[in-house]
């Protein structure tokens, strides 16, 4: 494998070697790859024309600009959780709410089963 004409955009080296499909015919699909000059240099690779790549790069790292958006919100809404967790306990500790008469849904579930 001749990685010259790569370096341009070496993104496409990373995504060949993550995808896994330079491995195979090369015999070795244990849980470990051993890469040395030898196994990669028996690894044959299509190399589309260099517009094409550009191409390649935006289709596979489109989905993950999504999942950086749903990261995003889900730690947003685990803040606003907490903050709201911590402001109930300082309103509980403080008084201002009454909690002594307070049983969760599921006791109260469970407790009307065993009454009936």
């Amino acid at each position: 494998m001749y990685l010259d004409p790569l370096r341009k955009n070496s993104q496409l080296t990373v995504y060949t070697f993550v995808g896994k499909t330079a491995y195979l015919g090369l015999g070795k699909m244990g849980t470990q790859h051993n890469l040395n000059t030898k196994t990669v240099g028996c690894i044959k690779v299509g190399l589309p024309p260099s517009h094409e790549i550009d191409q390649l790069i935006n289709f596979i790292e489109r989905p993950y600009e999504n999942y950086d958006d749903f990261i995003s919100h889900a730690n947003k809404s685990i803040m606003l959780i907490q903050e709201r967790h911590a402001a109930l306990i300082s309103a509980t500790v403080s008084g201002k709410i009454d909690v002594r008469d307070w049983q969760s849904l599921q006791q109260e579930s469970t407790s009307k089963e065993v009454a009936a």
